[in-house]
């Protein structure tokens, strides 16, 4: 048995399931019946390398190669990425203690810091103005 956790535009599933003699036609089915919205789409799936990067699930082979890599020892997860059309997008992967240390993430924060000091400062100023008067 090997868990499966399916990604999908910020919706998380989660299965067990034989993968014994599943097929790829097997596994797409599966896809389905979580997000049945996907059933007349064009869309791509791939999943979370040892590596921790998104590999594309092509073909047969691809699916065998991670449901082998993640069928043994600790690592008995495997995490499908789900994207509409042709490319995975990584940035749904970004958890909020990557984003966070991310150059963009630490950006943002002091933006969001600096206009928060601003917005304060000016806050003040209009106060002792009023009471300047």
């Amino acid at each position: 048995m090997l868990t499966i956790k399916f990604q999908f535009e910020g919706d998380i599933r989660r299965i067990k399931i034989d993968t014994t003699n599943l097929t790829l036609n097997q596994f797409q089915e599966k896809i389905f019946s979580f997000f049945p919205n996907l059933k007349n789409k064009r869309f791509t799936i791939g999943y979370i390398d040892s590596e921790k990067e998104i590999v594309s699930i092509v073909d047969e082979t691809s699916f065998k190669n991670a449901i082998e890599e993640h069928s043994t020892g600790e690592n008995q997860l495997l995490k499908i990425i789900l994207s509409v059309g042709d490319s995975l997008q990584p940035q749904i992967l970004l958890s909020y203690d990557n984003f966070r240390n991310s150059s963009f993430g630490k950006q943002l924060s002091t933006n969001y810091s600096n206009n928060n000091n601003n917005n304060s400062n000016n806050s003040n100023n209009s106060n002792n103005s009023n009471n300047s008067n």
